[in-house]
């Protein structure tokens, strides 16, 4: 018996059209998938890293109201039990699911998490945190030498622990999430490829029952008019042929002002695909033939990402000092290893901000952190990475200077420049601030250790002189 073969140039043209339209809505839908995803891997992320933050401003916490002989309560207690109180909702929400305050303090419903290795780190965590958590809600004057050993218990090996575990933590987020993105861009790859099989079958048979140029350039030009993304048809001179509405916005002008124009008068593409900035978006362009004979037609495609480019920017910065937030100083600081195998690490730490807050409210703090932030950058070179860890926590990182007299002229300068008073309203603040100087070898450190490293020098500094720079 012979079996017939599927001969794919002879299926219906409306039902190649059909299927094209299915597949750019199942790639559009890809595409909010993994921003979604992106997303939510990025909150966790920063979550567990604020997890590690949290941990050693507990165990500092602690180190000050022990720090005398006669150990007292005192506005440390305050922030301990605050910072005790986020770290603990933070574990439950990260195994349980529900309200959860992001870095930025926002309150968000988080869904828990269901990698099962993930839980098992959380409960390896509970297990060496319930004695801190429940010590320190139960401490009072009187109870405070009962509950030392639980405390110095923590500070001694339990803290280094919970640090570790969630480090495991973030490290088994972002392999998941880097799985998670792997797995739908071969999905988007396998769906760009039908997209792409299925329209070379559309211009196929658009060519085999439009034997006439002309017609088939018809038919080209409405498939293209109601395309999501602007499609111009350029001929062999470079003249633009053909452009569809979306083209209007992209090149801000009306499609007879296009026409017969030469492509090259707005931009030029070398390659079948590439990205460019053009008119202030940012666009992605696909070059391919359309046809060639009896005449050389090409299709150009300009798709605008500006939307997907803004929103990985926002993800990488924090919104109130528009510096880079801890995402944005993991990408940065893989750029910077790459150029250079030593580095310069600066942990800036306000003193007594937590009184600006209180005394005058958090929008005058906020005010006076902005124009921090513009001081702090105005002795940087543009090269340096400057990132806000969150609350009044800072991190400089740049290529290591020539010299250690080098940093501190620079460390000089920031002190100088950031105590100069500032007046808002009427009211006279004036910042001062500890620093801790990590010199670090990118080739065999990780961006936290440095940073730890950094964050222990500056209150080394703080705690056994009272005063940094």
């Amino acid at each position: 018996m012979r079996v017939k073969r599927l001969n794919l140039g002879r299926l219906p043209l409306i039902f190649l059209i059909s299927a094209f339209v299915v597949l750019d809505l199942t790639l559009l839908f890809l595409n909010v998938r993994m921003t979604k995803k992106l997303e939510h891997d990025a909150l966790i992320i920063n979550v567990t890293g604020r997890q590690r933050m949290l941990s050693q401003n507990i165990a500092k916490d602690i180190l000050i109201i022990y720090s005398n002989d006669l150990p007292k309560l005192g506005e440390s207690y305050t922030s301990l039990q605050n910072n005790t109180h986020t770290f603990h909702q933070t574990l439950i929400a990260l195994k349980q699911g529900g309200k959860l305050y992001t870095p930025e303090g926002q309150t968000i419903e988080f869904q828990p998490l269901h990698d099962q290795e993930s839980l098992s780190i959380i409960d390896e965590v509970f297990a060496y945190w319930q004695a801190t958590y429940d010590a320190v809600f139960q401490l009072n004057e009187n109870s405070l030498n009962d509950s030392k050993p639980v405390l110095e218990q923590y500070i001694e090996t339990h803290n280094e622990l919970i640090l570790k575990l969630m480090n495991d933590l973030t490290v088994r987020s972002e392999h998941l999430s880097n799985q998670t993105a792997f797995t739908l861009r071969l999905a988007q790859i396998f769906v760009f490829i039908l997209v792409f099989i299925d329209f070379l079958l559309i211009v196929h048979q658009l060519q085999r029952v439009r034997a006439n140029n002309r017609q088939f350039t018809q038919q080209l030009e409405i498939l293209l008019q109601d395309m999501p993304h602007a499609s111009l048809l350029v001929n062999a001179r470079q003249e633009i042929v053909y452009a569809n509405k979306k083209s209007e916005s992209i090149f801000e002008t009306t499609i007879e002002d296009l026409q017969h124009k030469k492509l090259s008068d707005y931009f030029s593409v070398s390659k079948p695909c590439s990205t460019m900035i053009f008119n202030g978006r940012h666009l992605q362009v696909a070059v391919s033939n359309a046809l060639t004979i009896p005449k050389e037609l090409k299709l150009v495609n300009l798709v605008d990402v500006s939307e997907a480019m803004e929103l990985k920017e926002k993800i990488q910065k924090d919104e109130l000092t528009q510096t880079f937030n801890r995402t944005g100083l993991a990408a940065a600081y893989k750029q910077l290893s790459e150029k250079h195998t030593s580095i310069c690490c600066l942990f800036i730490d306000l003193d007594r901000f937590k009184e600006v807050n209180d005394r005058f409210g958090h929008k005058a703090g906020d005010r006076v952190l902005k124009i921090f932030t513009k001081r702090l950058t105005s002795c940087l070179k543009e090269q340096d990475v400057v990132a806000r860890l969150g609350g009044d926590e800072f991190v400089i990182l740049m290529a290591t200077p020539p010299s250690t007299q080098a940093i501190e002229n620079l460390c000089q300068r920031l002190k100088h420049t950031i105590a100069e008073d500032i007046w808002i309203d009427d009211c006279r603040y004036n910042l001062s601030f500890s620093i801790g100087v990590r010199i670090a070898d990118t080739h065999t450190e990780t961006l936290d250790t440095i940073v730890h490293d950094a964050d222990k020098s500056m209150y080394q500094q703080k705690f056994q002189f009272r005063q940094a720079y």
